[in-house]
């Protein structure tokens, strides 16, 4: 009984100081009520619509709430504001029905005293003050270059973009392709090189459109054209060359997708356990060719790498030799060189994992018993030649005593 005594004051507070807001507009005809929900978690306000142009602030009472929500008919959020304080949500209203949903609310919190405050309003010619806005920082963009590609005879630069290690081929004039790579100009290798490119970092990873490979391709295995491999250079050195065979294949998996390559020093989160026991503390490769996300790993043809290699102390040029190691940690030997004046160790190969630099030192021959062969073998010649020498002397005595006999 005291509940329903104190809701029909609360009522009837809520009609008295809802006249009382719009007394001194004549025009408003207000018509509030506000049900609170059996179990206390919602509060309904209806009331009656606004002249156009015209709101209410209704400031609802919500004792022992933590927060609330207010929709409107349609369901649609309406912007409030909750005082913790005060125990109020504030917001405004143009008329219809309102929903006050009570959120993240300890137990046992009852709405009570319902006494909206309406605050009825008019359209102002005051412009709202926009407040500055802190700029945010822009994301800086990729760094715009130029990038060489040239043939034996003829060189044209290209647009590219570079973001941190990767640099990426923007646009070619396939017109001016042509003349790098056209039937009657010197070609030999056609090399695409991101050796010079200023960067932060290590440009350890390429992407390069389709239609160049699909053009320089078919320029390679055109017979009446000298084309004879696309080389692609890093900024540390590092290449990769694909052959004809290599090219096409990869061209016919690419599938008119951009390709990507990257040359990268493997680290331990891409080796498995049995790769890292393989590898040790040799330097190490891992090298991929992807187009559209998929990795290209049989290249159905030849391709040569070269990698920047320092020779360390007690190795030697002979010695260094290169291992496909494989995810078991097994190996297997390339065909491999190095370049004493370049520094770098070039191996052949017709798929892509991780390969890894290692030294052997060349087997050598037993010394003492090359010097006892040799020796022996000196001593037998040695020995006819005196023995011929010999037959010669008697051979050349016995035929002057058979002139002097003759004379006699």
């Amino acid at each position: 009984m005291k509940k329903i005594i104190v809701m029909i004051l609360s009522l009837v507070m809520v009609l008295a100081l809802s006249v009382c807001a719009f007394a001194d507009n004549d025009s408003f005809d207000p018509t509030l009520k506000v049900e609170p929900s059996a179990d206390g978690k919602t509060i309904t306000v209806t009331m009656n619509d606004l002249p156009d142009g015209v709101e209410a602030e209704l400031i609802i009472p919500c004792a022992g709430w933590d927060g609330a929500t207010v929709k409107d008919s349609s369901g649609k959020t309406v912007e409030a504001t909750f005082d913790k304080s005060a125990d109020t949500v504030t917001f405004a209203a143009v008329g219809g029905t309102y929903t006050i949903t009570k959120s993240n609310a300890p137990s046992g919190g009852t709405p009570g005293g319902y006494y909206p405050v309406v605050t009825p309003t008019t359209p102002s010619e005051t412009p709202t003050e926009t407040k500055p806005t802190t700029p945010t920082q822009p994301t800086t963009p990729p760094a715009e270059v130029t990038v060489p590609v040239s043939g034996e005879e003829n060189t044209i630069n290209v647009e590219a973009s570079v973001s941190g290690s990767t640099a990426t081929i923007d646009k070619v004039d396939m017109t001016k392709l042509e003349g790098v790579i056209g039937d009657d100009v010197a070609v030999g290798t056609v090399t695409i090189d991101f050796s010079d490119l200023e960067s932060s970092e290590t440009i350890d990873t390429v992407e390069i459109p389709a239609d160049v490979v699909k053009e320089i391709a078919e320029a390679v295995a055109d017979p009446n054209n000298d084309a004879e491999s696309l080389e692609i250079v890093l900024s540390d050195g590092a290449s990769i060359e694909f052959d004809a065979a290599a090219l096409a294949e990869k061209v016919s998996q690419a599938g008119g997708a951009d390709i990507t390559i990257s040359i990268k020093q493997a680290v331990e989160n891409v080796l498995s356990a049995a790769q890292q026991t393989t590898v040790g503390d040799r330097v190490a490769f891992d090298i991929n060719v992807t187009s559209g996300g998929v990795h290209i790993s049989d290249m159905g043809g030849k391709i040569t790498i070269h990698a920047p290699y320092e020779l360390r102390d007690g190795e030697t040029a002979e010695g260094i030799v290169v291992y496909y190691v494989d995810d078991e940690g097994n190996q297997e030997k390339c065909e491999t060189s190095y370049d004493s004046v370049k520094k770098r160790v070039n191996w052949k190969t017709d798929h892509l994992s991780v390969y890894m630099i290692a030294h052997e030192a060349p087997a050598t021959d037993d010394a003492p018993a090359d010097d006892a062969t040799q020796n022996d073998s000196g001593n037998s010649v040695g020995l006819w030649i005196g023995v011929v020498l010999v037959v010669l002397v008697a051979a050349i005595v016995v035929l002057m005593i058979l002139i002097k006999r003759k004379k006699a």
